[in-house]
């Protein structure tokens, strides 16, 4: 009444599906290992392109092109440094726009006077003097660079030099 029934495989069958089953595992693996490297590569290359952005326009910005402008939207806190470097850029240019302005006046002021002026530094070179003062000189022309005492041969003008580079007052 009662029978038994037995159903088996022989080992090497059992063995080749075991190891078929590694060889899909180790490749099932070595896919997935590589798809999350390609996502990686693509998730980094997209987030950090702002930033690359943000370096070349600061580079530029650091060599004196204050023309370039950065173009970042995002709310983030890339967007908000992206947003004050821009801000300290437009500070800068109109800063220099009135340092040059005021060069320019200073320019004009010297060109048009009638006095000769001088300016040296605290070792009494001239960095820069005026046409009228030019013209007084022997022969007349620039003197930028030279001594005071090697372009003026005065003894008391020298001395008020020196006591004026040496404490600060006439």
């Amino acid at each position: 009444d009662g029978g038994v029934v037995r159903l088996a495989l022989p080992l090497w069958k059992i063995a080749r599906m075991r190891r078929d089953v590694r060889i899909y595992l180790v490749w099932a693996s070595v896919g997935t290992l590589a798809l999350a490297l390609a996502l990686s590569y693509v998730a980094s290359a997209f987030f950090s392109r702002p930033i690359r952005r943000l370096t070349r326009t600061a580079k530029r910005m650091s060599e004196g092109d204050f023309s370039c402008r950065l173009h970042i939207s995002s709310q983030d806190e890339l967007g908000e440094l992206a947003s004050a470097l821009e801000e300290m850029v437009a500070q800068w240019r109109a800063r220099v726009d009135e340092i040059a302005e005021e060069g320019a006046r200073t320019e004009a002021v010297l060109e048009g006077m009638a006095e000769g002026v001088l300016v040296v530094d605290s070792e009494g070179r001239i960095l820069r003097s005026n046409p009228a003062f030019d013209a007084m000189m022997e022969p007349p022309g620039p003197v930028e660079g030279e001594r005071v005492a090697e372009v003026i041969r005065s003894p008391a003008l020298q001395e008020a030099l020196d006591r004026v580079l040496r404490i600060g007052e006439a």
